[in-house]
């Protein structure tokens, strides 16, 4: 879920960071801190700032697929968020205070690098009933992500399919089809 629970930011760019490499890293925007006479007193060490691997690749694939096919897009937004030669992944997420929309998210990304945008009101209250992550970011996103595309900063590239195989699930019994069922029984 994006948005259906009290999470940081910056916290949740470190949960969907997991989606988006193999490479394991945490996320920390902050390189150094030093006092007003220069001296440092805290220094970030890129080498070792790491966390373990916690999704499976095959399970990162999988979501991959679902994320970036714009066959499972809602209709209108095929022309919010398609960009012409590019395949990426996104997901909205609102965070509600009753029937209004408190926060709205958008998270998208390519196999190695990730975009995650909030748009909220600074006092805490409700935005317009229309505020929802989708509608929000829709033109920043497209045109944030066809800019990094332009300009190379992100390629076309696939997710690495491996640890993923394809079974027959039977049509009537959810369950998966035995060898011998004739095709029609399957999907």
């Amino acid at each position: 879920a994006l948005g259906g629970a009290e999470v940081p930011m910056i916290e949740l760019a470190q949960a969907y960071a997991h989606l988006t490499t193999r490479k394991t890293a945490t996320i920390n925007p902050i390189i150094s801190i030093t006092t007003k006479d220069g001296s440092e007193i805290y220094s970030k060490n890129l080498e070792t700032d790491t966390q373990e691997e916690i999704i499976p690749i095959g399970v990162e694939y999988l979501i991959w697929k679902i994320l970036s096919d714009p066959n499972n897009r809602i209709s209108w937004w095929i022309s919010k968020f398609n960009i012409q030669g590019l395949t990426y992944a996104l997901k909205t997420g609102t965070s509600n205070v009753g029937k209004y929309a408190r926060d709205g998210w958008m998270f998208a990304y390519v196999p190695n690098k990730m975009v995650l945008m909030r748009a909220w009101n600074t006092n805490a209250k409700a935005m317009k009933t229309s505020s929802y992550g989708g509608e929000i970011h829709a033109e920043t996103i497209k045109k944030f992500m066809k800019w990094l595309f332009d300009n190379k900063y992100i390629q076309n590239s696939e997710m690495p399919y491996e640890e993923v195989k394809s079974v027959r699930i039977g049509k009537y019994t959810g369950k998966l089809a035995n060898k011998n069922a004739p095709k029609e029984y399957g999907v």
